[in-house]
């Protein structure tokens, strides 16, 4: 039950940022130059990929399409390590390269952070298994 909760949390998780003129999903597009229907269903896929890192005890890389609307999501600071990362995950969810960098620029305990990478076959049957085929 806890695990459906989690999810449904993630999918109702709104990113934005009150003084902003863009919307998360307008901003991504324009930066990407993506339309914002093709926005829309890589924010849905994003959502889907945290909670596959929630779930997951190996680490997985997301599409580069996934990991643009990550990228952009941790610049929504209160959004992403509060709403996000304290409040429906309870950890803090980055990539290794942001804690290898995070590491060298202050002295981090490794132990508070979840790191993702592994294979995109891992990625795809892990997606397939909890979703479906799409």
């Amino acid at each position: 039950m806890k695990k459906n909760n989690i999810l449904s949390q993630i999918e109702s998780l709104k990113v934005e940022q009150s003084m902003s003129s863009l919307t998360f999903s307008e901003r991504l597009a324009r930066e990407n130059l993506w339309t914002k229907t093709f926005s829309t269903r890589v924010i849905s896929e994003y959502k889907k990929y945290i909670y596959l890192v929630y779930l997951s005890d190996t680490e997985i890389t997301p599409s580069d399409e996934v990991d643009q609307a990550w990228h952009l999501h941790l610049t929504y600071t209160k959004s992403y390590w509060d709403d996000l990362c304290k409040e429906i995950l309870g950890f803090s969810c980055i990539t290794s390269q942001q804690r290898v960098e995070l590491m060298s620029r202050t002295d981090i305990n490794n132990n508070i952070f979840a790191h993702s990478l592994c294979t995109k076959k891992s990625l795809m049957r892990n997606h397939q298994l909890i979703f479906g085929r799409q």
